[in-house]
């Protein structure tokens, strides 16, 4: 005979609670709890200003609450990191900056996630729309024109970028490939700082953000030349891509994106992705994402994925043509 102690029956009483709430939990309709997402930007930087707006829709959508939680550390891989490790169950998302991760997956040595292996896509959230912009000194205002002075300019035109490893030095060396021409890249843009040096003339172009430059472009400080994305950009509806304008293959959107951790239920997903088309469809929230330079996008979790893996590719390859160090 085999006698059970008190704290042996209190622990099997506990045992047996904890197992009834997490059922409970599981039988209860997404979400019954508060969710957190988790943004990889500090607190006052443009992409953390969409996800909050996107999160007070999604909360106003379900009556559940969306809270977002900053974690910037290791210039956003840290907040990665924390969702892929996360519990799959919808309640830790990531509201991801897609083309930094991917490029990141070509230029770092050494990551703590996987970004097509640990993350179940939910749906596109935004595109930052990136402009190719020159010093109005620069005696262009196309890029064909661009691809003329350059060729009779050859190794003269200075441009600038955000550093070293950055997306608008990876968008130079895709249009430096596709265009077939050279450019002298500014060595001053190693700090990380490429507009100042192009706002007084010390550069003559550089791929950077709308939101950042078009309060230039409209004072005349700056000259737009083409959108670097897929599409035109709403805020600038007169100018065309870079594609369109000759660069054939020429394609640098900057999309945003929510994940979840790998292994989530996919009635989850859809429910996640139903609600998140709900929320960006309704009032003033298109306007809104538009006034910080980005455009609200949306999108099926295969199509994201598809995204996903495009862009791993892509940067991949430009990196390894470009010759470009991993760090």
């Amino acid at each position: 005979m085999i006698l059970i102690t008190m704290p042996a029956m209190a622990l099997a009483a506990l045992i047996a609670a904890l197992s009834m709430t997490d059922a409970m939990a599981q039988a209860q309709p997404y979400p019954s709890q508060p969710v957190r997402i988790i943004v990889p930007f500090l607190g006052s930087d443009l992409p953390d200003n969409v996800a909050r707006i996107v999160a007070g829709k999604l909360e106003e959508k379900s009556g559940h609450r969306f809270t977002v939680e900053n974690n910037p550390g290791d210039d956003g891989h840290f907040g990665a990191e924390i969702v892929a490790k996360a519990r799959p169950d919808g309640y830790t998302l990531l509201f991801a900056p897609i083309t930094g991760y991917a490029a990141a997956a070509g230029l770092r040595a050494r990551l703590y996630y996987d970004l097509l292996a640990d993350f179940t896509p939910v749906t596109l959230v935004a595109n930052e729309q990136q402009l190719l912009l020159a010093h109005p000194s620069l005696p262009v205002k196309s890029v064909a024109a661009l691809i003329a002075l350059a060729k009779a300019r050859p190794g003269e035109i200075r441009w600038a970028s955000h550093g070293n490893a950055s997306l608008s030095r990876l968008e130079l060396e895709m249009f430096r490939a596709l265009s077939g021409i050279n450019f002298n890249r500014t060595p001053f843009s190693e700090s990380g700082v490429g507009l100042p040096p192009l706002l007084v003339g010390d550069a003559d172009l550089l791929f950077d953000g709308l939101a950042a430059t078009l309060p230039h472009i409209n004072a005349g400080r700056l000259r737009a030349i083409a959108v670097a994305g897929s599409k035109r950009a709403r805020a600038l509806p007169e100018l065309p891509t870079v594609a369109a304008a000759g660069v054939q293959g020429f394609e640098a959107d900057h999309w945003y994106a929510m994940l979840a951790p790998e292994g989530i239920e996919l009635s989850v997903v859809n429910k996640l992705n139903d609600d998140f088309a709900q929320a960006v469809g309704a009032g003033d929230v298109g306007e809104r994402v538009l006034s910080l330079g980005f455009e609200m996008q949306r999108s099926t979790p295969a199509a994201l994925a598809a995204i996903m893996r495009a862009d791993v590719a892509k940067w991949a390859k430009i990196i390894k043509a470009s010759g470009i160090n991993r760090r």
